[in-house]
């Protein structure tokens, strides 16, 4: 038996067909439901409330053999990418074993995967962290929050690139073009998008220690009014 974990490429049949127990590939999440590269990240960017572990036989196609174990899990509230990873790989080793078990008893059932559920997560990109102020504070902050701690939603500060590893949705009305920084209080840096304000909690600017937004403001000043981005 082969068990792949995070491998990223696809294998050849030859590998494929080569044991005589096949191919087990620990996939995090609920397939056919985001198959690709990034399937922990992309269900946070896009405000999904659960996920979970997939064990699926492998065959020659991107994350599309049958299933053979799968687990769900609710996604926190204001869970990011790293917290998610290490729950994931938990609840994907524990849910291996259990698969393991079933096939060297040959008690494994395997379902192929309904195609007409498929959605993907592709591979990041350096702009898929970029942030646009436009958008409104539930989306900014679960970008945020599925790039944390890496590789981290960014934006540009008088020039130089801000990255974002903590923010809170407030969605209290606001005229303020989209991007523009507000007064900073305890609960952190407001920043105006369409719909209210981002309070940024934790960034690192370019060449500096990430820290605390109240830390980051001691050393850093900037213009009444700045705009982001």
């Amino acid at each position: 038996m082969v068990v792949v974990v995070a491998f990223g490429q696809i294998l050849p049949k030859e590998i494929i067909d080569h044991p005589p127990m096949q191919c087990l590939n620990i996939h995090p999440s609920l397939l056919p439901k985001y198959r690709g590269a990034a399937p922990i990240n992309w269900p946070i960017i896009r405000g999904e409330t659960k996920t979970g572990v997939t064990i699926m036989l492998m065959d020659e196609g991107m994350d599309s053999g049958d299933i053979l174990l799968q687990q769900e899990t609710d996604i926190g509230a204001a869970e990011t990418y790293g917290e998610l990873h290490n729950r994931l790989a938990e609840l994907g080793a524990t849910l291996l074993i259990k698969t393991i078990e079933q096939v060297a008893a040959g008690t494994a059932q395997q379902k192929p995967q309904d195609a007409s559920g498929v959605t993907f997560a592709p591979r990041l990109k350096k702009e898929t962290g970029k942030i646009n102020w436009q958008n409104n504070v539930s989306d900014i902050v679960n970008l945020i929050r599925g790039l944390s701690p890496s590789p981290a939603a960014y934006t540009l500060l008088e020039g130089q690139v801000l990255k974002i590893f903590s923010a809170e949705a407030n969605q209290n009305k606001t005229s303020e073009t989209p991007g523009t920084i507000g007064t900073a209080s305890t609960a952190g840096l407001p920043v105006a998008a369409s719909d209210g304000y981002v309070i940024l909690k934790d960034v690192q600017l370019a060449g500096k220690k990430r820290m605390l937004t109240q830390d980051f403001l001691r050393g850093y000043h900037f213009s009444p009014k700045t705009i982001l981005g």
